[in-house]
């Protein structure tokens, strides 16, 4: 398994992730759109309408995991088989998009804020109109550490825990949670089961995360201290169960303060500041967390080719 990881990072980091038609989580996405027309009616109960999210969210994941175990096991053993697996694991990847992302946005700072904020706005969900420099760098750092949890941590570890297979499934929920996952309206209780589901699917994955920046923040000679301090302080402050242990790590690794008040749809969301502003962040500290994510990744994948050559676990 480590092989089809290692070549699947590979071609992450040649040719990043193209969109087109038939990617397993475009296919994801019109799935979940579908059921969301098919089964969620303006006319329906609160009850009917957690009972029918919940419903939705346990055929996807049999659903993905089981199409993806079998045409595996439908592709004759050998080369095929094996670059099947590859391409499964390769799109649920997106270590080179992220960090393309974040530097996209890095790059639009250095021509105007408005092209920043307008890179930003596509890749955060809050209001990206009046954010300062300051402010821009803060959410972009904010999403290369959550989302290399759920972008990256999280399917490599589901791959190597469960095959190819499971890193589908992890994707299916980690979809659902993006796209009915929410706590407005028209989504509470038709979208609380996925919203839960990705909670504890990305449970360990996102403690593991902060865990593997912080060993990163050691190879890249940052201030791992503030990083298991912060983490250990702050983790829990963040609305998500998940996403404050990297963010946290993140902070206190680069000594920078993060969150903070922001507005979502006109609306002001309060959120607590994460992190010691020990000095003034700055659109670098994108490039920082950039490496950081890299470096993790790196770790990840050599404690996981060590742990599944050793004794132990060929024993399991």
């Amino acid at each position: 398994m480590i092989k089809i990881v290692l070549a699947a990072l590979l071609i992450d980091l040649l040719i990043g992730d193209p969109v087109y038609p038939f990617h397993p989580i475009r296919l994801m996405g019109k799935l979940i759109s579908f059921e969301e027309k098919k089964f969620l009616k303006e006319d329906m109960s609160d009850y009917e309408k957690f009972v029918a999210g919940s419903a939705v969210v346990v055929f996807n994941l049999i659903f993905s995991y089981l199409i993806t175990y079998f045409i595996i096991k439908i592709i004759p053993a050998g080369i095929f088989r094996t670059l099947f697996k590859i391409y499964v694991v390769y799109s649920c990847i997106s270590l080179k998009e992220l960090s393309k992302c974040a530097r996209k946005v890095r790059e639009k700072l250095e021509v105007s804020i408005v092209d920043a904020r307008h890179e930003l706005s596509m890749i955060v969900g809050r209001d990206t109109e009046n954010l300062t420099e300051k402010q821009i760098v803060m959410a972009t750092v904010e999403t290369v550490a959550e989302n290399a949890s759920d972008g990256v941590f999280s399917p490599l570890i589901f791959v190597f825990l469960f095959g190819p297979a499971g890193a589908i499934m992890m994707k299916m929920a980690n979809t659902m949670d993006s796209m009915i996952g929410y706590d407005d309206s028209k989504y509470l209780y038709f979208g609380k089961t996925a919203a839960l589901t990705d909670d504890v699917i990305n449970f360990i994955p996102a403690r593991l995360t902060a865990i593997f920046f912080i060993l990163a923040g050691t190879v890249l000679d940052l201030n791992t201290q503030n990083g298991v301090e912060v983490t250990i302080r702050d983790s829990k402050k963040h609305a998500s169960l998940n996403a404050g242990f990297p963010e946290s790590a993140m902070a206190g690794l680069l000594g920078v303060k993060l969150l903070g008040p922001s507005t979502y749809h006109g609306v002001l969301s309060d959120k607590p500041f994460i992190g010691n502003d020990l000095r003034e962040i700055n659109r670098d500290d994108i490039f920082l967390a950039n490496r950081v994510m890299y470096v993790a990744t790196a770790l990840l994948t050599a404690t996981m080719s060590i742990l599944l050559y050793s004794p132990l676990y060929r024993a399991l």
